[in-house]
Formats: structure tokens, sequence, C-alpha cells
């Protein structure tokens, strides 16, 4: 039988940083510059039975004031004709039941839903746990170079090894659905890659711009640039609109880190 199709929605105002986590794995980072809303399929975030959420808000240098009302929502929502809502979270709300003296930045919420026990275990969920520091370990070094070199030379088969691991994920999340196939992640690959791209700099025998968080008591790290941008940042040589930035997510296979998100 298949499990529930879910999917997610989040919107914030400018002037706020935001991280918002689905079981101690970060989903998405706003750097404070302007207003984000994005949309997309959950399953692949989630874990069958139990899920929380965690939102982390602060006000930048020069942003909104600790004592303003954020303007943050999320919702989860099943995948069906009647959009039917599994769970929601508006900052606002929250905020407007606060004793007065709690209202103020930094401020986080932590929740807890329950998403289809059917939904396929997550790769991550039985990684093995390791301890690593801030700068990372020799293996996890080299699968975020597999990334950015394959990135930097415009190699899409190479870009589809280094995240071999983040298709097979999908594609449990996603058992037999077109759009989250092997095929067409290649078919989107292959585009993004017939573009030429400016790539940030990095020191790549170093990478001493990177930051390698620990999440799930080691058993994942969290892979962002140390400044507060992204891990990979790129912006296409023919139009400076169109950006690419990607933080990345590592656990172990075998005897490897790998990306899995």
């Amino acid at each position: 039988m298949n499990a529930t199709r879910y999917s997610f929605s989040l919107a914030h105002g400018p002037s706020i940083t935001v991280r918002a986590t689905l079981g101690d794995l970060p989903f998405y980072r706003g750097r404070g510059a302007e207003s984000a809303a994005l949309t997309g399929p959950a399953n692949h975030l989630l874990r069958p039975g139990d899920n929380v959420l965690t939102l982390d808000i602060e006000a930048p240098r020069g942003g909104a004031r600790a004592d303003e009302p954020p303007h943050l929502a999320f919702t989860l929502r099943v995948d069906d004709e009647a959009d039917t809502l599994v769970h929601a979270v508006s900052a606002a709300a929250l905020w407007a039941e606060l004793p007065p003296e709690r209202r103020k930045l930094p401020w986080k919420h932590v929740s807890h839903f329950h998403a289809d026990s059917r939904l396929g275990r997550p790769g991550f969920a039985d990684s093995p746990r390791a301890r690593f520091k801030n700068d990372g370990t020799a293996e996890q070094k080299e699968a975020v170079r597999e990334v950015y070199r394959a990135f930097e030379s415009g190699d899409a088969q190479a870009f589809l090894r280094a995240i071999k691991l983040e298709l097979e994920e999908r594609q449990r999340a996603y058992p037999g659905a077109v759009e989250h196939s092997a095929a067409r992640r290649r078919e989107l690959i292959a585009a993004r890659f017939a573009k030429r791209w400016r790539i940030r700099p990095i020191d790549l025998r170093s990478l001493k711009e990177l930051s390698f968080e620990s999440r799930l008591e080691g058993r994942v790290a969290f892979v962002t640039r140390r400044d507060g941008g992204a891990a990979i940042e790129a912006v296409a040589a023919d139009d400076p609109g169109n950006r690419v930035e990607m933080d990345l997510l590592l656990m172990r296979k075998g005897s490897s880190w790998r990306v899995f998100r």
C-alpha cells in the first residue's frame, strides 16, 4: 500500500533570520535579506510516526526590532484533493499568546505532529553515530570536494555520481513518482549543467571556509559556510539573476560519507 503524500509550505517576512529543522535536520535557512516563500513535497523530510518541527528566529544586526512579532508560517498538508491540513504554525499568532516579557527575539518554537507510519524509514535514521569536529573529517571533505568539482567543471555525470545517495533517498520517499524518478532528476541536472556557472571560490585543499555541524548525534553532518553563506553558491554566467545556493547533508554509507540531501 502506498504511503500518504505530503507537501509543505514555509513563508516569512524580511529582516529576520530563520532556521527550520525537522527531526534535527535543517531543511531551510533564511539569512534575513528578504522575504521568502517556498513550497514542495515533504515525504523525504519526514519519518514514519512522530515528527518534530523546530523553528529558530533571530533578528540580524540592522534587522527587525527584537520585540516585533515575527512573520513566519509553516504548514504541512496531505497532497490530496481536499488539501488536508496536518500541521500548521503561525509565529505571529503564537507570539500574541506569550506574556509580554517573552515577546522578544531570538525565539524558538518546537512542535510535534504525526506522519503516516507507512512512510519509508530514512537511511540516515540507521546510519552509525560519529564524532567529528566543526572542520570536518577527511572523508566528509572529500564528499564535498566531489560535488564542488563536478559543479565547477560542469560535469553532469560526475555530479550525478556525487549525489547518487540523494537520488536513492528520493526514490525511497516517492516510489513510483515520475517527477522524483532518477530519469527525471538526470534530465533536470543535465539542463542545469548545460549553463556555465560562476562558482563562489573555496579553498578545495582545506575547505576552511566550511562548517561541518554534527546533527542527529553525529549520524549526519550539515555543511554550510562559516560566514553564513551556502556551502555551494553559483551564478549563471549569462544571467546574474539565476542563482544556485546549496547547503549539504552528509551521512555514512558503508565506509564513506555521502551527500544525501
